[in-house]
């Protein structure tokens, strides 16, 4: 891990640890903030520049593929720069106990790794060269064309004169950026990689204990408790790196179709090799992180295989039985994935250490708010035009009258939209509740072993029906009118779309449209998953122990069943049900809509 170490020492995301004194960290951290003024400074102003004045596929592709390259790397500085504890954490625990290799054997597997790590350091050496290469190519072919026509590098929206001085250090400033940008995809790639061959060498290391460990009960028990450190290890990983590697994949993925968007209307010319060239580092970024995530998961998988080879029959009891539980651990193998979400309740619940979902549909709703706000400021307020169209009883013409007018609207939209969001997030809170609740039902059943117990689970089931059924009646109308409402946006805004061309005003009513499917979503979503966790309630009191139980108890269990044939199902004043089924009936009905309005 020496190299990767390195460069992120380079990029700002590690301070040297013989930097100690208060003069060399605060150098250090003066150098990180510049690192992401540099990428910011960049990105922000061809964003702008893609809202205010990009008009045409051609003008829009030149700008959004490096775009999206700084947006990669912003996310991966800001994530590396938060995670330089765990980071920390993470590194320690491979020279440490139990990942440290103690035994001549196990010290010959590190050996080997560490030729295989020598090879991965000649690798990331050679990826390092070919990013940077790529850039170089990118910079010097600018300055032998771009340079000399008095153009800059890559479009990007500028609020100042380009004087002769100021253009000098525009032009520099991005290329600066660029070469920064290519520094930290390095960075962050080779260090995720670098802990994932980690992971492969501790599973091949714990692979040669388990052969020693089948006659001492004390190593084996080590050995179990190793196999825990290496997912624990794994799971850590991916939880802090697993929102860097979903950016990365769609923002590669996108930028790749750029790109052959690009090659194909470009003839062959002096731009064309640099484009080649970024587009297959784009695509050797998605690579890597495959190739050594696929690595890991057939590892792991591998490893049950290894323990079902052993020798079960001169083992004993107690030894089988650990075999077993590192067994049944392995049938789940180490997966990476890119944004996981777990339809579980404890995905919900989980408030520490998650994004959960509130926060993420209030970070969504403000931003579509910001960004129609913005929008509206760099084209309707220069032009003296209010957001929206209204019809007041006054001239609104004086600057005074105007500005209250203007700022009245976008302070609306904005109340609007938390009193969207409040509404929303309480139903789903108290339906997440429902499901909550029955899942606590289900605890006490199991240990229902007196008629009073299984008694008061039986008037719990009750008033769960009992509470869904006023949360349904109360808030039945606000749920009806949102889908209607919903319906006819979307269908609304699927008709601005097709005949808007490509403005400052397409992107906040993309983020306009998404945010009225994701409300309609979010009911149907937790609508649907409280039907299938109150019919599970059935199955669940048929799989209990019926032959032990007395007749009181089978009546019981019975009137709960019977109850329990009827699912908790939420509606809308009587007009929709709230599942999945009728989110797709909505997206149908506001697409026929479309569909008609476009042949009118």
């Amino acid at each position: 891990m020496e190299f990767p170490l390195k460069v992120l020492t380079a990029v700002g995301c590690r301070r040297p640890i013989s930097w100690t004194s208060l003069c060399k960290r605060t150098m250090y951290n003066v150098y990180t903030i510049l690192m992401c003024l540099l990428l910011l400074t960049f990105m922000l102003p061809q964003l702008m520049d893609i809202i205010l004045n990009v008009n045409n596929p051609d003008d829009f592709t030149d700008t959004f593929y490096i775009m999206l390259a700084m947006i990669i790397a912003s996310c991966k500085i800001f994530s590396l720069l938060l995670n330089r504890k765990n980071i920390e954490m993470l590194t320690d625990a491979l020279v440490e106990k139990p990942f440290k290799p103690l035994e001549p054997d196990e010290i010959e597997i590190r050996q080997k790794y560490d030729n295989k790590v020598r090879f991965c350091r000649t690798y990331s050496i050679i990826y390092t060269i070919l990013v940077e290469m790529t850039c170089g190519c990118m910079n010097l072919t600018s300055l032998f064309t771009d340079f000399r026509k008095g153009n800059l590098a890559y479009r990007e929206w500028i609020p100042y004169e380009c004087s002769d001085t100021v253009y000098y250090f525009t032009y520099f400033r991005q290329l600066i950026s660029l070469t920064v940008a290519s520094i930290v995809n390095v960075a962050c790639d080779i260090i995720i990689c670098g802990f994932l061959l980690h992971i492969y060498c501790q599973i091949e290391i714990l692979e040669c204990r388990m052969k020693k460990a089948l006659r001492n009960q004390s190593e084996l028990g080590e050995c179990v408790r190793q196999h825990d450190h290496i997912y624990k290890f794994a799971y850590t990983m991916n939880e802090k790196f697993r929102v860097i590697i979903a950016v990365q994949f769609i923002a590669s993925m996108l930028v790749v179709c750029s790109n052959l968007y690009r090659l194909a209307k470009t003839t062959l010319s002096v731009k064309y090799v640099p484009l080649m060239m970024y587009t297959i580092c784009m695509c050797m970024q998605i690579f890597i992180y495959s190739w050594y995530g696929n690595e890991v998961k057939l590892k792991s998988i591998q490893f049950s295989d290894k323990i079902f080879g052993m020798d079960w029959v001169t083992a004993d009891k107690k030894v089988k039985e650990n075999l077993i539980i590192i067994m049944n651990r392995s049938l789940m193998p180490i997966e990476f994935s890119s944004a996981h979400i777990s339809v579980n309740l404890d995905s919900f619940v989980k408030v520490r250490d998650k994004l959960n979902n509130t926060l993420f549909c209030f970070v969504l709703v403000e931003s579509t708010c910001v960004c129609i706000a913005l929008t509206s400021l760099f084209t309707n307020f220069r032009t003296g035009d209010l957001t929206y169209k209204a019809w007041l009883p006054f001239n609104y013409s004086s600057s005074a009258l105007f500005s209250l007018v203007y700022t009245h609207q976008l302070i609306s939209m904005a109340t609007c939209a938390l009193v969207n969001l409040a509404c929303d997030c309480f139903i789903c809170g108290l339906l997440l509740h429902v499901c909550c609740q029955i899942e606590i039902l289900e605890y006490r059943l199991n240990k229902s072993h007196t008629w009073k117990n299984l008694r008061d689970c039986v008037r719990h089931h009750d008033l769960i029906y009992d509470f869904a059924s006023v949360v349904n009646e109360r808030f039945a109308k606000i749920i009806a009118i949102q889908f209607i409402t919903s319906m006819l946006v979307v269908c609304s805004n699927l008709y601005q779309l097709a005949q808007t061309t490509l403005s400052a005003k397409y992107l906040p009513l993309v983020l306009y449209t998404v945010c009225m499917m994701i409300e309609i979503f979010i009911y149907c979503w937790f609508g649907n998953e409280v039907k299938l966790k109150s019919l599970q309630i059935i199955d669940h009191v048929f799989e209990m122990d019926w032959p032990e139980l007395n007749d009181s108890f089978k009546k019981a269990l019975l009137m709960i069943m019977n109850r329990a044939t009827i699912p908790i199902e939420f509606t809308s004043a009587y007009l929709f049900s709230m599942n999945l089924e009728s989110f797709v009936g909505v997206l149908r009905i506001s697409y026929s809509t479309y569909t008609l309005l476009q042949r009118v």
